[in-house]
């Protein structure tokens, strides 16, 4: 490759010149863990995020503050519970305890699905 011998790989720049727009609101999103505490899974202007490695049926708490032009709002604090994992074949059982066909008949649909 030419040109890499003759300076350095990256260049100083002015970040303001590349990113001159700062958004207006920040988001920042947090999950508890009972051994670690409140831990920031998110931060940014988007209004959505993807949490991964999620245990499959288990309550998760979540909190969410949205900071913008000097103002910083309460944290909104919700709660989740998560999908029995695909294939599980725990839906089926429960849908069996609770001696309905259509539950147990919607439980192999999904295991099917999930086995292919």
């Amino acid at each position: 490759m030419q040109g890499l011998e003759e300076g350095p790989f990256e260049e100083e720049i002015d970040r303001t010149e590349v990113f001159p727009v700062f958004p207006k609101t920040v988001f920042t999103a947090q999950m508890y863990d009972a051994r670690t505490g409140w831990n920031t899974i998110y931060k940014g202007s988007g209004g959505s995020c993807t949490v991964e490695g999620l245990q499959p049926s288990t309550e998760v708490q979540f909190r969410v503050q949205e900071t913008g032009e000097g103002v910083i709002s309460p944290w909104s604090f919700f709660s989740v519970t998560t999908k029995d994992a695909p294939g599980s074949g725990h839906s089926l059982v429960e849908a069996v305890k609770e001696d309905s066909a259509t539950l147990v008949r919607d439980a192999l649909t999904d295991l099917a699905r999930y086995s292919q």
